[in-house]
């Protein structure tokens, strides 16, 4: 079996299915090292499968204001590919290295596993940064960082990324600008 990666999910509170989860820390002389990690459903789902048919006509879980119609069945979108903390599961990840001026130095793809340590709300964020005694504020705090600056150099570079945290506003997946319920809730968003 591979190494085993680390990682915490961070999602909306009521999402059942976590397929992506993240891990970052800092290396000593080099910069950032970071990992994305999506469930690699291909260890489940069967080329050329009715499932694989299924999700291929589909294409992607689509995402609406009461609720989502996901890519695959509930049963294995919401249990057995969600990275649910203290499970170990398949993933796909990248692999990257940054250096302190945030480009990149190193990238490897992997098909490996991985154990979730935690699972997170955007909602958890603000309070976790506040909260030096948690248990992920470190890791949280590095990844709030790096999002940061990350999403500065995109504008920097004419990248049209927004994200008020004033307001809660911010840009989904699709480009739509989104307001937050809860304004605290944008950093999340910005990290992921």
């Amino acid at each position: 079996m591979p190494d085993m990666l680390r990682g915490i999910t961070i999602d909306d509170v009521t999402t059942r299915d976590m397929d992506d989860a993240i891990w970052v820390e800092i290396t000593e002389n080099v910069g950032w090292h970071v990992v994305v990690m999506i469930t690699d459903v291909a260890k489940v789902i069967s080329k050329h499968s009715e499932l694989d048919r299924l999700a291929m006509s589909r294409i992607e879980t689509r995402y609406y204001a009461n609720g989502n119609s996901p890519m695959l069945p509930r049963r294995l979108a919401d249990e057995k590919l969600s990275l649910w903390p203290e499970e170990s599961k398949y993933v796909l990840a990248v692999d990257i290295v940054l250096g302190m001026n945030l480009s990149i130095l190193e990238t490897r793809l992997l098909r490996t596993v991985m154990i979730s340590e935690a699972r997170l709300s955007f909602s958890d964020v603000p309070r976790i940064l506040s909260d030096r005694e948690h248990t992920q504020h470190a890791l949280i705090k590095l990844a709030s960082q790096l999002a940061n600056d990350l999403l500065t150099q995109r504008r920097n570079l004419g990248a049209l990324a927004f994200y008020d945290l004033g307001r809660g506003l911010v840009t989904n997946e699709e480009g739509s600008i989104k307001q937050l319920r809860r304004r605290e809730d944008t950093i999340g968003y910005v990290i992921i």
